[in-house]
């Protein structure tokens, strides 16, 4: 779980960060889908679609209209025809793989797009910097970190959950290459579902913050070199609104930055060539990004 948060943090934040996609949605769904928020990576996605008509059923895109509504995006936002075209190409008229662990066509869609579309940013070269950004900003911050094998393994991180209750909560470990695993976050449910094993929710699916609170520093207790990335964890991430797209739950981007955090002030970072490379990166990056 730490592992694969924390690859997803150093890939895709900076990413995010620096290539503002504008909304693609019409104001209208978008509003009835977030009040209230609906559950889970796929609920709030497929809520949108559904009442956009981009649907035809529940696991059926309506080529036409996407189609159609990418393209009058287009017209209204000057310099992205390239990137809609491309979207439609690679999301409209092919098949699509499926993302999550089950089928949702809605977020196949959705994560689909926003993936063509910045393959064309990316293959024209470095976005300029925002106007916002200062004038030191340093250019390679703009772009994903220095490539790593594993970068999990420069940071050896002690477990928090056993292994039998990853498996009994649907998650696979990081090194197993099994072809049907899928990638992005974990459906909500298995994140849910582990802290529901360890007394962590106050209801189905609300956070028990201070149970949070007391499970980290009994981990750090039995951990004590990471006591004080706990503390930084506790205070950045416990009670804050979190960073993160709309369709990842509250579990998962509490977890999301738990791990991130605790990566990020690793105690015992491994002196290797790519991890020296991979930190000096996220020191000189990291406050240029929300955190």
């Amino acid at each position: 779980m730490f592992k694969l948060y924390t690859v997803l943090l150093l890939v895709t934040k900076p990413l995010s960060a620096c290539c503002d996609i504008p909304e693609l949605g019409d104001p209208q769904p978008l509003t009835e889908c977030s009040n209230p928020k609906l559950p889970g990576p796929c609920n709030d996605v497929q809520c949108v679609f559904e009442k956009s008509g981009f649907l035809t059923n529940k696991n059926t895109l309506n080529k036409e209209a996407y189609r159609a509504h990418l393209k009058k995006w287009s017209e209204n936002h000057s310099g992205w025809r390239e990137a809609v075209d491309k979207a439609i190409a690679d999301c409209v008229d092919k098949e699509l793989r499926q993302y999550l662990d089950y089928p949702c066509k809605a977020y196949d869609v959705f994560t689909c797009t926003g993936i063509a579309m910045l393959k064309v940013i990316f293959a024209q070269g470095p976005p300029p910097p925002p106007p916002n950004l200062p004038p030191n900003f340093p250019p390679k911050c703009l772009g994903p970190p220095p490539a790593v094998t594993k970068p999990h393994e420069c940071c050896q991180i002690p477990p928090f959950f056993p292994d039998e209750d990853f498996a009994a909560c649907g998650f696979q470990k990081l090194d197993e290459d099994s072809p049907e695993r899928k990638r992005g976050p974990p459906d909500c449910s298995k994140q849910l579902c582990m802290l529901k094993k360890y007394n962590l929710l106050v209801d189905d699916e609300s956070i028990d913050e201070e149970g949070i609170k007391k499970f980290l520093d009994d981990w750090s207790t039995k951990n004590e070199a990471f006591k004080p990335a706990v503390e930084v964890a506790k205070e950045r991430c416990i009670g804050k609104s979190l960073f993160g797209p709309p369709q990842i739950c509250e579990a998962n981007k509490l977890v999301f930055c738990v791990s991130s955090t605790i990566f990020e002030q690793c105690p015992t970072w491994q002196e290797t060539e790519g991890c020296t490379s991979l930190k000096q990166h996220m020191d000189e990056c990291k406050a240029f990004f929300p955190k």
